[in-house]
């Protein structure tokens, strides 16, 4: 992933995390969703394929997981909850990422 990348997933990752009150309205979440997994599937792919330490092997399965169930539940709520869970799992890929990167010199 290139930094500008990493950016972008942390960009997006505070829309979703945000206190109850700044909820989005359920349209908004459905694209917060969609964007969610169109970023995190390819850190995953990456995180995948790397060495496989605890840190790795636990945000691939809970990416694997929750992107295989969907939300646990119907309704606006549901979806929020989910879109929230998609955006912690993100930020730990992208820490996870950011820590295997390898050094610049």
């Amino acid at each position: 992933m290139t930094p500008e990348q990493m950016r972008a997933a942390e960009e997006l990752t505070g829309r979703a995390l945000v206190p109850y009150s700044d909820r989005r309205e359920a349209a908004e979440v459905a694209c917060l969703t969609d964007d969610l997994v169109t970023c995190g599937q390819p850190m995953y792919e990456e995180l995948a394929a790397a060495e496989q330490t605890p840190q790795v092997r636990h945000a691939c399965a809970d990416w694997s997981y929750f992107t295989e169930v969907g939300p646990m539940g119907t309704g606006d709520h549901a979806n929020w909850t989910y879109a929230r869970t998609l955006a912690r799992i993100v930020q730990l890929m992208v820490r996870t990422l950011r820590e295997h990167e390898p050094a610049p010199w």
